[in-house]
């Protein structure tokens, strides 16, 4: 009876190590579809915030996710600079190329070197977060909440690099072969951040010193036409306190025109809003018309009439 029993466990051991087999290569299958699910996450996400840098205004990235309860602050989801998409999606592909099987010496080229470019865009990130101020900030359009993601890119880039290096040996001798052109290349996309950076900053720098021109000669304008306003009120205060007094009125605008070449002709209106006086005499065919003549200018009548104050109107 014993040999039996003996003989029926050694009959059995052979049937359950199929069983077993399959189950663990269900168990990897899954585990192996999580890491894709969990790749596939930061790419999408640095798809999005690339998308919507590269072509502003097409997607709505405050916030990516449409969720009210979530928070908006700075350093969340929803404030992701460039640099940080930039990481995200050379770390999911990474992840996503990355697997525990052999996949020849391509693919693990490929992962090293997109490991290697996550490393180099990382390491520009910490030394922004860390040591960086405003400088920085605007250069590499970070957003203020990088500092603890760029030691959590450091620590999962570095796993994702080692778990590329320890493949077989016709894997590291591939590794090895492309090594410098793995590093130029991380080299090569760093520089091109940078030039961004510096593009990005050059064409603020050169929008804020149009901004500070344009601010300065509109203030210069806004000036110089309040100075002529307020000489033109005067003349009609001198009229209407020692009374119109054609010949005077005539004198005193002719004054004030040879002082303001910027005026081209003052005329003398009655309540009636007709003109009766202009200066200077080529524009004489003026005086009979009224002031409502033109609708625009009529609208500019009614409101200085209403408001008690100088109302410019658009060009005539």
């Amino acid at each position: 009876m014993q040999t039996l029993r003996g003989g029926n466990a050694r009959a059995r051991a052979p049937a359950a190590r199929p069983a077993r087999s399959r189950n663990l290569r269900l168990s990897l299958h899954r585990l192996r579809l999580i890491g894709r699910l969990c790749a596939a996450v930061p790419l999408t996400l640095g798809a999005i915030r690339l998308i919507a840098y590269l072509a502003p205004g097409t997607i709505n990235i405050h916030p990516i996710l449409g969720h009210a309860w979530l928070p908006f602050g700075a350093g969340n989801y929803n404030d992701m600079g460039v640099l940080t998409a930039a990481i995200f999606i050379a770390l999911g592909c990474a992840l996503a190329a990355l697997g525990p099987k052999i996949h020849g010496p391509v693919r693990s080229v490929l992962v090293t070197m997109l490991a290697s470019i996550a490393l180099a865009l990382t390491s520009v990130l910490l030394f922004a977060a860390w040591t960086g101020g405003v400088v920085a900030s605007q250069w590499l359009l970070l957003t203020g909440g990088e500092r603890i993601g760029a030691l959590l890119f450091l620590l999962l880039a570095g796993g994702v690099l080692a778990g590329a290096l320890v493949r077989s040996k016709d894997e590291q001798q591939a590794i090895r072969r492309w090594a410098p052109g793995i590093v130029w290349f991380a080299v090569f996309v760093c520089a091109l951040v940078l030039w961004q950076a510096l593009r990005v900053q050059e064409a603020r720098y050169i929008d804020n010193s149009t901004r500070l021109v344009v601010t300065d000669v509109k203030n210069r304008v806004e000036r110089a036409i309040a100075v002529r306003i307020r000489e033109v009120e005067r003349l009609a205060e001198r009229a209407v306190i020692y009374g119109f007094v054609e010949e005077r009125w005539q004198h005193d605008a002719s004054t004030l025109l040879n002082e303001a070449p910027e005026l081209q002709g003052i005329g003398w209106a009655g309540e009636d809003l007709v003109i009766r006086s202009v200066v200077p005499q080529s524009q004489a065919s003026a005086i009979g018309l009224s002031l409502r003549s033109d609708p625009e200018r009529a609208r500019a009548v009614d409101a200085a009439i209403k408001s008690h104050r100088t109302i410019l109107s658009r060009y005539l």
